[in-house]
């Protein structure tokens, strides 16, 4: 049990949420809003020195975390263009993103705590994520230009600027940490190429599974299964599933708890759960968000706060003016089709019924119009909203090889996900989830795997991870999933 507890402190503490983002400068005279980086300066920049680790559950704490969190006292963190090092977790080239906004709000819905816990005062705050190499570093709540909190299981680290300028001799140490070469300014390669990613799946009865998939240098590691669909977060792992009734469905999220499902049954919290009728499924899994479909109602809710039944609006999710984008994309729509389908057609969008769904290797956004009267056996039609999927979202969906180029060499295809190393290549038909290795980040080469899916089975959830990320994530999958995938050959 003691190997067990380190490992999930360790993955909990480095973990990568697979946010993948922009950056930003911090801009405090800025609310609600984020903004491009407008020059290299930022405004984080300075040697800062940790001051206290401030305990939100200390119920949880073991010996060994709270002599881990003591080291870090004292010590100093870093933050420029080139590095960002908390004691001796570094990144190099990080990216900041900026958003400011309510401390209260804020603080309570992701921490599940009051800001009075951490003492803050102010009413708002700036949330800056760094990230780097399309992987989460931490994410700091910055109060004023000199102090800042960053989470750590079970706590924060409450930090101080002391300069605005870097210790040289901090950087130096830092960078030789991730193999940097100080004197060249060249970056060793890393010799072992790693990517792992966590797919999500519907079946056709509306049960849920995840599939943890794990790649050294090209060549398969690790293939498991679980129950349910395990999602990777800011503050660790997450559970996301159903539990389906007579006439109802309770779909639920809690942070994922190591109970052994061979002896115990499982236990679900009345807290953060939506209960919806038995038609309800879920669409599309991210870091912080759900989309739902039921009673022909689309909808994408909050994972943190499930309980509030509320699907969010798409102002919430996009700048700009969301109601004209709605607008003139449900008009476009209309426009296309024919004089009596348009006529029997309510014409006005809702801004809180829109949902994502996959087309030709990408997330799109989609909304729905309502015939007034049933039109045959249709009662909808689902339309393209006219806007880039937002990171809020979904925080990564690239793809290396054209869509037309995948779909002439292997027809079958109907969906494609690619990996941020560029390295692996996932394609799915109607029966299979097939992996191939890719070369020179867009050529596809030689197939890995062979999975076979059930009829009516969907992926929802692509999270990848690379790096130290993914064998942080395998050694979880390894602790907490139920076992190796054995439906079917690979």
């Amino acid at each position: 049990m003691g190997r067990k507890l380190k490992i999930l402190f360790t993955i909990f503490l480095l973990i990568a949420a697979s946010l993948f983002s922009g950056c930003s400068t911090v801009n405090f005279s800025i609310e609600d809003t984020i903004k491009p980086p407008e020059s290299k300066s930022i405004a984080l920049k300075g040697t800062w020195k940790i001051q206290n680790y401030i305990l939100t559950d200390k119920n949880s704490v073991t010996p060994e975390k709270k002599e881990k969190y003591e080291l870090f006292i004292g010590m100093e963190a870093i933050f420029d263009n080139e590095v960002s090092a908390i004691y001796k977790d570094v990144c190099i080239n990080p990216q900041y993103k900026s958003i400011r906004t309510s401390a209260g709000t804020f603080i309570q819905n992701k921490y599940r705590i009051s800001e009075d816990v951490l003492g803050i005062t102010t009413e708002n705050v700036n949330v800056v994520t760094i990230t780097t190499d399309n992987q989460l570093f931490h994410e700091l709540i910055v109060t004023d230009a000199n102090t800042a909190f960053v989470y750590m299981e079970d706590g924060f680290l409450a930090l101080k600027r002391i300069s605005v300028d870097i210790d040289e001799k901090i950087r130096a140490e830092s960078l030789g940490n991730v193999g940097l070469d100080i004197d060249s300014g060249d970056f060793k390669e890393d010799p072992l190429l790693r990517s792992g990613v966590l797919l999500g799946i519907r079946s056709a009865d509306n049960s849920y599974r995840t599939l943890w998939l794990y790649f050294k240098n090209r060549e398969t590691k690790a293939k498991l299964n679980t129950s349910q669909l395990i999602v990777p977060r800011a503050k660790g792992f997450w559970e996301i599933g159903v539990i389906n009734n007579d006439d109802s469905v309770d779909i639920y999220a809690e942070p994922f708890a190591e109970l052994s499902q061979k002896e115990q049954s499982k236990i679900i919290s009345k807290m953060n759960l939506v209960n919806k009728k038995s038609d309800a499924k879920i669409l599309f899994v991210g870091n912080d968000y759900i989309g739902i479909e039921s009673d022909m109602r689309l909808g994408v809710l909050p994972i943190d706060n499930l309980a509030t039944k509320k699907p969010v609006h798409l102002s919430d999710i996009i700048e700009g003016d969301s109601a004209n984008t709605l607008k003139q994309s449900a008009e476009f729509f209309i426009s296309s089709l024919d004089s009596t389908k348009a006529s029997k057609l309510n014409q006005r969008p809702e801004e809180d019924n829109f949902t994502l769904r996959r087309r030709n290797g990408h997330w799109i956004m989609k909304s729905r119009l309502y015939y007034k009267n049933t039109l045959g056996d249709k009662k909808y039609e689902d339309f393209d909203v006219k806007q880039m999927v937002p990171s809020k979202l979904i925080h990564y969906d690239e793809m290396n090889i054209p869509w037309n180029e995948i779909k002439s060499r292997l027809p079958w295809t109907r969906d494609a996900y690619m990996s941020p190393n560029k390295d692996i290549l996932i394609l799915a038909s109607g029966e299979n989830i097939i992996v191939y290795t890719v070369q020179n980040k867009n050529t596809i080469n030689k197939q890995l795997l062979k999975i076979p899916i059930l009829k009516g089975e969907s992926i929802i959830m692509t999270e990848w991870a690379t790096g130290k990320y993914a064998d942080l994530w395998s050694e979880f999958a390894d602790t907490a999933f139920d076992n190796s995938y054995d439906n079917g050959e690979f």
